[in-house]
């Protein structure tokens, strides 16, 4: 396959997720910048670095600190949840007009997202094929 020269800028807290997306994505020709989120990421943050980029499309997580695999009913007081919204609408601030996808394995902000801005969420998945296609159709 031709290389389409085009650039996607990832955001998540899970650098295993973002080496996977990274090693499709270059296999189908794309470039990827990849940023890894944490607790005390700011929004702002988040948002230079995809300015720094202008990247054809931004892949970016729902929740940093949230552990979405925790067992129901148990609370984490001290993390804020939802905080990739914060930085989809500094992105969305700053003027940049390419497709924006969320990325979680149990999208609790989806209705914000989308009204915020998001195009829609990626689907985790560690099936290539399945990642590949969404990439390549999320990036015509």
């Amino acid at each position: 396959m031709e290389p389409q020269n085009k650039t996607i800028a990832i955001a998540d807290k899970d650098t295993s997720l973002t080496d996977l997306i990274d090693a499709v994505a270059k296999r189908i020709g794309f470039e990827v910048r990849k940023m890894t989120v944490g607790i005390g990421t700011k929004p702002q943050d988040v948002a230079s670095f995809v300015q720094g980029i202008v990247p054809d499309m931004v892949l970016l997580a729902e929740n940093y600190g949230t552990i979405s695999t925790a067992p129901e009913g148990l609370k984490y007081p001290d993390l804020k949840q939802g905080e990739g919204i914060d930085a989809l609408v500094e992105i969305r601030g700053r003027v940049y007009t390419g497709p924006v996808y969320m990325i979680s394995a149990n999208p609790q902000h989806e209705e914000q997202a989308l009204a915020q801005g998001a195009n829609g969420y990626m689907p985790i998945t560690s099936d290539i094929k399945k990642l590949s296609e969404f990439l390549e159709s999320s990036m015509r």
